[in-house]
């Protein structure tokens, strides 16, 4: 029988995640369609008044994680469970490229 203690912790993790989880590699960007999608992606232009430096993500990663959600119907805000960039970082660049008409021009 499960105690209330039992049933409130937060089990831990049985085994560290890694690159290879199965669950999301099987939704990575093929080089095949990175060629024809790295050319229509938008330059990152920093509008901060102080400057900054250039997007820590790479593009590639995002787009990986913006064909897992658009694949997988994943919410934004469920992507912290996985091996991917963030929600915020994913959905910015997402926004980014739907006004630029990347995903239009593919």
């Amino acid at each position: 029988m499960l105690t209330v203690m039992e049933l409130s912790a937060p089990s831990a993790r049985s085994r560290a995640r890694t690159c290879n989880n199965p669950t999301t590699t099987g939704f990575r960007v093929s080089d095949a369609l990175w060629v024809v999608l790295e050319p229509l992606i938008p330059v990152f232009l920093n509008t901060h008044r102080f400057g900054g430096e250039c997007r820590r993500v790479p593009h590639r990663r995002c787009a990986d994680t913006i064909f897992y959600v658009l694949r997988t119907g994943c919410q934004w805000g469920a992507l912290r469970h996985t091996d991917l960039c963030t929600k915020s970082t994913a959905y910015d660049r997402f926004r980014s490229w739907v006004e630029a008409g990347v995903f239009l021009k593919l």
